[in-house]
């Protein structure tokens, strides 16, 4: 299978992506002109499959998924990111905007939406507690997360260590075997 036809499987050179692709293509370029690195780099010998995974480390896909869908080595994808940190710093950032702009027009759009809801008994009824509920928790989780507010508990309890409870447990059990002593005795009928 050739170069591009691994690019024309991720759908990467579809319009929408024609921008990023342009951007990661003279990066890739830019890489591979130095001649600082082997030419055994992904850059080097396949840019195309490497723009694809640029693109997709650009949108903060794991790298398991990355290295599946491109059957590629962890250490090809974490050196890539090494020699092209700096622009992928800044792509993020750009990206990091992009879907905080998402997030506002997609939290009106949920605010309208619980707004029909309210006013509507019959869609009321036909909606389940357990969307409600779901849409009530990403919604308070993603306020407390803005304003600075944790997310998640941890609750460190302080009390005997696993060791003390051990010392107990062992107490106890040399209690209860002192209480269950046997003692023995001998029945005498009485001869009165």
């Amino acid at each position: 299978m050739s170069d591009e036809d691994d690019i024309e499987e991720t759908g990467i050179l579809s319009p929408e992506h024609a921008a990023r692709y342009d951007f990661w293509e003279k990066e890739v370029t830019k890489i591979v002109a130095t001649g600082e690195y082997p030419n055994q780099i992904l850059e080097q010998t396949r840019p195309h499959k490497a723009i694809a995974v640029l693109m997709m480390l650009e949108e903060g896909r794991p790298m398991r998924e990355i290295c599946e869908k491109f059957n590629t080595n962890f250490n090809a994808i974490i050196g890539m990111r090494a020699r092209h940190s700096v622009s992928m710093k800044e792509r993020r950032s750009v990206f990091s905007k992009l879907y905080s702009v998402a997030a506002e027009s997609l939290a009106y759009l949920l605010i309208k939406k619980t707004d029909m809801l309210a006013n509507d008994d019959a869609m009321l009824a036909e909606t389940s507690l357990k969307d409600i509920a779901l849409g009530m928790g990403i919604a308070t989780d993603k306020a407390a997360m803005l304003d600075g507010m944790a997310t998640q508990t941890i609750e460190v309890r302080r009390g005997a260590s696993v060791s003390d409870a051990a010392q107990f447990i062992a107490a106890a059990k040399a209690r209860a075997a002192e209480k269950a002593k046997i003692i023995e005795a001998e029945i005498i009928p009485s001869t009165t």
